[in-house]
């Protein structure tokens, strides 16, 4: 299992899209918390997300850092819960 959150800028990343997008690479949600802080204009994710034992490293890897690389992403932090650490 890991912990993921992201903070983006206001016209950035959707619940949808989000959610699309993990699920695409193959990691299933186990909770997923949205808050739009208007003052600061921004919007924050909260997850839970477990990883299947198939997904390598190397996948896991390409998909932190597809989503820290994306428009809007202000901050991301990963981290494995569990067994290891964080990407």
């Amino acid at each position: 299992m890991a912990q993921l959150r992201i903070v983006v800028s206001e016209n950035h990343l959707t619940v949808e899209e989000l959610r699309h997008r993990l699920e695409s690479a193959r990691f299933r949600i186990k909770s997923l918390k949205f808050e739009h802080h208007i003052g600061k204009q921004c919007k924050e994710f909260d997850c839970e997300i477990l990883c299947p034992s198939q997904i390598g490293g190397a996948t896991l890897a390409k998909t932190v850092t597809d989503l820290e690389q994306s428009p809007g992403v202000l901050d991301l932090e990963w981290e494995r819960i569990g067994s290891g650490s964080g990407v």
